[in-house]
């Protein structure tokens, strides 16, 4: 595996003192933090988007926290509450992490191209997935507003939408529960607003630029409303 970079300053940092009391001391944090980096390390080197700890990754990780006399699940929610890990729909992001190892050794190419396959992928497949997902959701969700009812047209379009943020986000399967009223009418915005290419164009920088610190936790919810604004934020 390639080196992996360290904070110079990390026994001063704040995840580093919260994760030192949560765990009880200096050589347990250490020894925390060292576990992380190093699976991170090793998913990179897999073509994973680089800071991500995918939901497949957990148990071998929680083994190796374990096996260094740490409280596996424990870990990670002391990870979890000091900031240092940011959970997702499949699993974790370390923006901090992706930050000082940007540069780790054939990672980040192979992982925007994978990332990039996965996406166009999940894309091709939104036809037969927007009907059934618009069956699924009750159809007093999709109002603007003001209450009035959506068409038929723009209800599979704010659906789409919807949809094509969580793929760009790489996010797993949004539940139906998950189409609020206040998301509906979020993507009822952006599709009024933006043309099918604006629209794309947008959703492509998104996927592209995943490993972005500004997309650290980012969810449709989030993005939406700054949708318009994206290419310049992503810069």
């Amino acid at each position: 595996m390639s080196a992996v970079k360290l904070p110079l300053d990390l026994t001063q940092i704040h995840p580093f003192r919260e994760l030192k009391a949560a765990l009880g001391g200096v050589g347990a944090a250490h020894s925390a933090w060292w576990e992380l980096w190093r699976e991170l390390g090793y998913w990179a080197q897999e073509g994973n988007l680089i800071g991500r700890l995918p939901g497949e990754a957990l148990a071998g990780f929680q083994n190796a926290l374990t096996d260094q006399g740490l409280p596996g699940e424990g870990t990670l929610a002391s990870m979890v509450a000091c900031k240092l890990l940011a959970p997702e729909a499949d699993g974790y992001y370390c923006a901090r992490f992706a930050l000082l190892n940007r540069d780790l050794s054939g990672a980040k190419r192979e992982a925007v191209g994978g990332n990039m396959k996965k996406f166009y992928g999940d894309q091709k497949r939104l036809g037969g997935r927007v009907v059934q997902q618009v069956l699924s959701i009750s159809g007093t969700k999709f109002v603007d507003k003001d209450g009035n009812p959506l068409s038929s047209e723009e209800t599979e379009k704010v659906t789409r939408l919807i949809i094509s943020c969580d793929n760009a986000l790489f996010k797993g399967e949004r539940p139906s529960p998950g189409f609020t009223e206040a998301l509906i009418q979020d993507a009822l915005v952006v599709s009024r607003q933006l043309t099918d290419d604006e629209i794309d164009c947008i959703l492509r920088a998104v996927a592209l630029k995943r490993a972005h610190p500004f997309l650290a936790g980012m969810t449709a919810e989030r993005l939406l409303p700054q949708f318009r604004d994206m290419i310049l934020k992503l810069a």
